[in-house]
């Protein structure tokens, strides 16, 4: 580029994500975790607090921590263990605000019902098909809509195919029904 070399990464931090050589999602994912666990851990007084109410606390989960998570979701090529990995992070941080025990035998979904939300991987689920609606109403020869439908050249590797962001959204849509 512009008589340069350019140098071969094996990933690299744009915009705050995390992009690496494999394509998708599970180091950003992990990197997203950590940075959703450092913002809940520093607003840890507001958590412990008696005198803010529980409404209150799952607002500021839901404006504070919850888009650091989210940030970038809908191009994750998600796998089950990193649905896990998500939701098990917002199930833990609710139980905090809730101050419940593990020895009080509530279910994830009974927290979830209390804070009035869906599971974190039903969000990024959700968020992914705007971005695919919004997609497919450009015009016809769109890069965006070009990348949707292309497929590279040659033979790949031997060995089970990797889950790809295309094939992620591919089940999903046979999981719902949709044509």
């Amino acid at each position: 580029m512009n008589g340069r070399g350019i140098e071969d990464v094996d990933r690299f931090v744009y915009l705050e994500a995390t992009v690496s050589k494999e394509g998708g999602g599970t180091e950003d994912i992990h990197n997203r975790v950590a940075k959703a666990r450092r913002v809940f851990l520093k607003l840890k007084k507001i958590w412990s607090s008696n005198s803010i109410s529980r409404q209150t606390k799952v607002r500021l989960y839901k404006t504070l921590v919850k888009p650091v998570l989210m940030y970038g979701c809908e191009t994750w090529k998600i796998n089950k263990s990193d649905e896990n990995k998500i939701d098990v992070f917002q199930s833990r941080c609710l139980r905090r605000i809730f101050k419940i025990r593990w020895q009080e035998r509530i279910t994830n979904k009974e927290v979830l019902k209390m804070a009035e939300m869906e599971n974190l991987s039903e969000g990024v689920r959700k968020r992914r098909w705007k971005l695919i609606g919004h997609i497919m109403r450009k015009e016809l020869n769109s890069d965006c809509r070009t990348a949707l439908t292309w497929t590279p050249e040659g033979r790949r590797k031997w060995g089970r195919p990797k889950t790809t962001w295309r094939k992620t959204a591919e089940r999903e849509r046979e999981k719902a029904g949709w044509k």
